[in-house]
């Protein structure tokens, strides 16, 4: 019985390793815009019009350092990648600012 259970684990281990994850499945975009209005709590921000939630995973970049979600502020000029969940839903994966006067050069 015990090698059942042993051979019922490793079946599922492997596959969770070989099946693509939800996140992968979104289409993957990105964007430049300023930072219109933050929601710390929501861990939201509006940007070209538009609300994006901030993944807690997200890879945070202020001029050129380690940053946090929590060091954003209204009227930073960012570039942004992000997961496009559905049609009113996207999710920020990477962010970063520049130091005032660097341009972001178009892809």
């Amino acid at each position: 019985m015990r090698h059942w259970r042993l051979m019922i684990f490793f079946v599922a281990v492997a596959t969770s390793l070989t099946m693509p994850t939800a996140q992968a499945a979104y289409p993957e975009k990105e964007g430049i815009g300023y930072i219109e209005s933050i929601d710390f709590d929501a861990s939201t921000l509006i940007v070209n019009g538009l609300r994006f939630r901030v993944a807690t995973y997200a890879k945070v970049t202020i001029d050129g350092t380690f940053g946090a979600f929590t060091l954003l502020h209204e009227g930073m000029l960012i570039r942004y990648d992000f997961q496009q969940i559905s049609p009113t839903e996207r999710e920020i994966f990477e962010l970063e600012t520049r130091p005032k006067g660097e341009r972001y050069e178009s892809s």
